[in-house]
């Protein structure tokens, strides 16, 4: 799913373009669908569109109950916040009964835009496509959970600050939304997930509802309260490999390698697509290695240099089937974000 009206968007878009690549050469039989939503930037969706991988369904974004900030004397609406929230959790149309495309699969496997397939082994490839290859197997469907996920954190990701206090980045026992297979069957309709979140007012007490959307802060953080986390943690770790949190930990270079599925899951200066503005920046001596905090992904001695490498490569072949004018979309906004408005 691509959202958002803002230039930021285009890293999104890139990281599509980087995803298709690596599903057309890892599945290049199945269909690959991508959300968009109405108010998407436009030049995000013309690039879409013009590399042409993507099969795009326009969704509209979710609207969500007003976010309070509480203050020393009331609580005040925080426009901005609610407005951030209904963005990210947008993404929860994938379990809307009326995003009709979907509904109409025996299945399908949502992946994030800031992840990607590995060229990895045919018997890694397997355990990510070896599901979907049993559509004519009814009961092997119905003994599936409606929605699986895979562990967030397959061990603690912590660091230790300067002041000698650890510092932990996430839950270990909570799943991560970034990779789901979804049945949209009967069973999922019986969760009534959506429904419950966006429409059915005799659902669960409102008042926790409403103090819910003031906790929640990504989709992730929703479906973890709403549903049992033991019933979905059914993926394997590698098929959502996580490069997160902590840099100077080396066993995530161990799971970077045995990663099926890598999730650029940290934050905005930590994405690939950021990593490879930073490079390009620094090849045109605009910017020097000494600039950033940390190693960077794209020098050798960086525990995430392999699979950076290989994303840099399948989305420099996205833009590739770029025509000129969206390929300079693309190329003005690794450079100076703003600039490629005016193209």
């Amino acid at each position: 799913m691509v959202s958002g009206s803002s230039p930021a968007t285009m890293g999104y878009v890139l990281g599509a373009l980087a995803l298709a690549e690596s599903l057309a050469i890892s599945d290049p039989h199945r269909r690959r669908l991508c959300m968009v939503t109405s108010t998407i930037h436009p030049d995000a969706l013309a690039v879409l569109i013009n590399n042409g991988m993507w099969e795009l369904i326009q969704i509209e974004d979710i609207q969500t109950p007003p976010t309070t900030t509480k203050t020393n004397h009331n609580n005040e609406i925080n426009t901005l916040l609610t407005t951030r929230k209904s963005s990210t959790f947008t993404k929860l149309r994938i379990l809307d009964p009326n995003t009709s495309i979907l509904s109409t699969l025996d299945m399908f496997l949502f992946i994030d835009a800031d992840a990607y397939v590995r060229s990895t082994t045919k018997t890694k490839l397997k355990q990510l496509f070896e599901p979907f290859d049993q559509n004519n197997n009814s009961a092997a469907i119905a003994s599936m959970y409606p929605i699986s996920a895979a562990q967030n954190i397959p061990f603690p990701r912590c660091i230790t600050t300067k002041k000698g206090k650890e510092k932990c980045f996430s839950k270990e026992y909570e799943f991560n939304t970034g990779v789901l297979r979804i049945i949209p069957s009967e069973k999922l309709t019986s969760l009534q997930i959506f429904d419950i979140l966006f429409h059915d007012a005799n659902g669960p007490d409102t008042s926790q509802q409403l103090q819910g959307w003031n906790t929640w802060d990504t989709d992730q953080a929703i479906l973890n309260d709403v549903l049992n986390y033991t019933l979905v943690t059914t993926l394997s770790s590698e098929l959502n490999s996580l490069m997160c949190c902590s840099f100077y930990d080396t066993r995530l270079k161990t799971v970077a390698e045995k990663a099926v599925v890598v999730h650029f899951s940290v934050s905005a200066p930590f994405k690939p697509w950021e990593m490879m503005r930073y490079e390009a920046m620094i090849k045109m001596g605009m910017k020097t290695i000494e600039d950033y905090t940390f190693v960077p992904w794209f020098l050798e001695n960086s525990i995430f240099f392999d699979v950076y490498i290989e994303w840099r490569n399948f989305a420099t072949q996205g833009m590739k089937r770029l025509d000129g004018l969206n390929k300079r979309k693309m190329e003005l906004y690794m450079m100076r974000e703003k600039d490629f408005l005016n193209v």
